[in-house]
């Protein structure tokens, strides 16, 4: 990424920033590392991303972005 992308709270004051982002084609979603105060870094909360082709909902999961333990059924 050349750009990092701003983070907005609910009532749309920013709060952080998307450092890299990228699609993924395992998961077919976009996937991404942010800053965040930690108040704000809780499994599970939304925000608004400005991207380049607008905002966007985002929320905050556990890191690997992956399945290790396959939970979840293949295809």
């Amino acid at each position: 990424m050349l750009d990092v992308y701003p983070i907005f709270d609910g009532n749309g004051e920013r709060i952080g920033s998307v450092t890299s982002a990228c699609h993924s084609p395992r998961l077919e979603k976009n996937i991404g590392f942010a800053m965040l105060p930690i108040e704000h870094a809780d499994m599970g909360s939304k925000f608004e991303v400005e991207t380049q082709h607008g905002r966007t909902w985002a929320v905050t999961v556990p890191k690997p972005f992956i399945d290790p333990k396959k939970e979840v059924p293949k295809q």
